[in-house]
């Protein structure tokens, strides 16, 4: 037996893991902190373990090299990033079961959660300094397992989200299609924002019943204004991803779903 930092008993596999994890996370740091499409070439282990208060050889423990080192941590960088967590998004598709959201309301709160914590998610930068260097092979196949890791978890609750309303992808869309089109919308406006905010307006939408507001509020904790009410301007991505919504989807079975909507408004 072992004792971490905090005085916590640990095996030694447990620590080795324990340490693993925290240089890891010493490597996400820097990489967030200064975001360069060059790779992870800037990424030194002495910086890495210096910052947990280890030595160099500690890295070399866990990895036979440095090069080994950066291969693992790009794998952790090209995770998905998670925004919504599961409670969140049960919570809306039960506002919507009873018929507190309509599904224009629904596109517009998932459209502004989406892009305001995009654009201050650290690891977002990263991903796009991958994503310039797409013609690297290895990094290609890894931004392909992190989109097709990303995608496959949107269309699960995006499928259950439509079913509420009653709709469906028109064939011969899949839900596939219909994921990329919509996550490549938020993230281009998101990069569009980066730039000119003024252009890409992302008004919190006006919910109307208190209630649900409430509710929202607390499950989303202190992301979402305060006032339920507090609408600001359009939501330029919500009007599109609308757009999208009305091209791409269909009424199931021509009945409408058990929120009774069928339309964006």
């Amino acid at each position: 037996m072992v004792t971490s930092n905090d005085g916590e008993r640990l095996t030694r596999t447990e620590a080795a893991a324990q340490a693993r994890a925290r240089l890891l996370s010493s490597g996400v740091e820097i990489a967030e902190e200064q975001p360069v499409n060059t790779g992870l070439d800037h990424i030194r282990v002495s910086d890495v373990a210096k910052r947990v208060g280890m030595t160099t050889g500690a890295i070399y423990h866990h990895w036979d090299s440095q090069d080994a080192y950066r291969e693992e941590l790009m794998d952790v960088l090209l995770e998905p990033i998670q925004l919504q967590n599961p409670e969140l998004i049960e919570g809306v598709i039960n506002l919507v079961l009873e018929g507190k959201l309509t599904l224009g309301q629904v596109i517009a709160l998932a459209t502004w959660d989406n892009v305001t914590q995009l654009e201050q998610h650290p690891r977002f930068a990263v991903q796009l300094g991958f994503w310039t260097r797409r013609d690297d092979p290895e990094i290609r196949s890894r931004l392909q397992r992190s989109f097709a890791k990303r995608g496959a978890t949107n269309e699960a609750s995006m499928s259950v989200l439509l079913e509420a309303f009653g709709r469906r992808v028109k064939p011969p869309l899949t839900m596939g299609d219909f994921v990329t089109a919509v996550s490549a919308l938020a993230e281009g406006m998101v990069i569009r924002r980066g730039v000119d905010a003024n252009a890409v307006p992302v008004g919190f939408p006006d919910i109307g019943d208190e209630e649900a507001a409430a509710t929202l509020r607390e499950l989303a904790g202190d992301r979402y204004p305060v006032d339920a009410g507090s609408a600001v301007g359009i939501n330029l991505v919500a009007r599109c991803a609308g757009i999208l919504v009305e091209g791409m989807t269909e009424p199931l079975d021509d009945t409408k779903g058990a929120a009774g909507a069928t339309t964006t408004s």
